[in-house]
Order: structure tokens, then sequence, then C-alpha cells
């Protein structure tokens, strides 16, 4: 069920993204915008499996992961502007920067705005913070890809 604080809960996400545990990056959309723009969040604990290797003595989300956050978070956006069965393929990571640690405990959230869409391309800017601190930002790049695609079909 949702509340107030939030537009769509996790159930909601999963049914927007093909990634699942333990590769879903997105806990809840908190405001979208089709074709314009997105606001999630991941809520980041100590028992996220990649802590177990990054690092053991030392925890600290990695970098690529929090890309992947805000990859995910575009592909939502994407999914509820183009409302079609193709996958959002992610393609180039564009001047992304990677500003500040993410730790277990912290919430991590994510704003993506479109800077330029056509029917099968994407580019955006995404921003991620940590209790309003900039953590990482950049650009994405995607493009939408028939499922069948992925299984190995023709498109």
């Amino acid at each position: 069920m949702r509340d107030d604080h939030y537009l769509m809960s996790f159930e909601e996400v999963k049914t927007h993204l093909w990634h699942r545990f333990p590769f879903l990056m997105v806990d809840r959309v908190l405001a979208a915008n089709p074709g314009e723009s997105i606001k999630a969040q991941k809520n980041i604990t100590g028992n996220e499996i990649f802590f177990m290797g990054h690092f053991p003595s030392y925890s600290i989300m990695p970098g690529v992961l929090i890309i992947e956050a805000l990859a995910q978070t575009a592909a939502i956006l994407l999914d509820l502007t183009v409302k079609d069965n193709r996958m959002k393929v992610l393609g180039v990571v564009n001047d992304m920067r990677l500003l500040q640690p993410v730790y277990p405990g912290d919430c991590l959230a994510m704003e993506v705005k479109v800077v330029t869409m056509t029917d099968d391309m994407a580019l955006v800017e995404g921003n991620a913070y940590v209790a309003e601190k900039l953590v990482a930002k950049g650009r994405l790049s995607f493009k939408r890809v028939n499922s069948d695609i992925l299984s190995g079909g023709n498109e």
C-alpha cells in the first residue's frame, strides 16, 4: 500500500524494471513527471550483498552501483514516458563523477532529468545525494530494445 510520502512503492517499482534481487537498486519513487524528471531513493543497509567484499573492514557502496541506481531510476522514467514492453538498456556513461562515499545506513536520493529523447534513444542527467549532499553526478545514454533480443530472438 502506498502512503503520502512517495509515488511508487517497491512492488510498483518492480513492474517498471527488469532487475531483481540482488541487483534491484531502487526502493521507491518519490515523484515523477514523465518525459521530464523523476526522484527516487535506495535505502542502503549493512545487509547489502556487495558489502561482503566491498570492503569487509570499511563498507562503502561501489561507485558502479551508484551509477546503476541512477540508471535504474532513469529506466523507470523512460518506462513511464514511453509505455511499451521494450527494455531500456544503458549504453553510455558520460562525465560521471563520484564525489563522496556512500555507507550502510545512508539513504541514496536520485534525481534524473531528460536531456533529449527520441523513439529509440534517450540522454539523461542524473544526480545522487545523501542527506542533500551531492555524492555523484553525470549523464547516461539509453537505447530501447525489444526484450526478445535478450533471449536470442531477432528484432
